[in-house]
């Protein structure tokens, strides 16, 4: 079956990034170049950098990417929410939501996204295209955002 995929099948299935805090912009221009050349999906930029990618990346099949709520996934819902708008606004057009792993692993009432806003469940779930939700037994349903655009 891999065999079957050819390289750039394989790199249209890749993201990329260069998302630590050391990374400057002629990382960011060198993370564009490379993502055009080698045909990947996405790239991806902390969010002081999503214009400039967006820029690099203009006219390429590449999509501009950008994490939310990285790199711990500890923010608040309202927070991650604010951000994704934000990171709308400046053309994202994928984003890589955080997962706070500490309330995943205890079931607490908040476990990822869950708002108590519909206004802002309902921009998410737009803006995402996929809601997943969780529910496992004896437990109240929540919502996870998986930041699939």
């Amino acid at each position: 079956m891999i065999d079957q995929i050819s390289p750039v099948q394989l790199a249209r299935m890749i993201d990329i990034s260069a998302v630590q805090a050391f990374n400057t912009v002629k990382d960011v221009v060198g993370l564009a170049r490379v993502a055009i050349e080698q045909k990947f999906v996405a790239a991806h930029v902390l969010p002081n950098f999503v214009a400039i990618l967006g820029d690099q990346l203009n006219g390429s099949e590449v999509l501009t990417g950008a994490p939310v709520g990285f790199p711990s996934g500890g923010s608040s819902a309202r927070m991650k929410t604010r951000e994704a708008r934000e990171l709308i606004e400046a053309g994202v057009q994928e984003m890589d939501l955080m997962i706070n792993v500490g309330r995943l692993r205890s079931w607490k009432s908040t476990i990822f996204l869950m708002t108590r806003s519909n206004e802002d469940a309902s921009f998410v779930s737009k803006r995402a295209r996929t809601l997943l939700r969780l529910r496992p037994a004896g437990r109240p349903r929540g919502r996870l955002w998986n930041g699939l655009n």
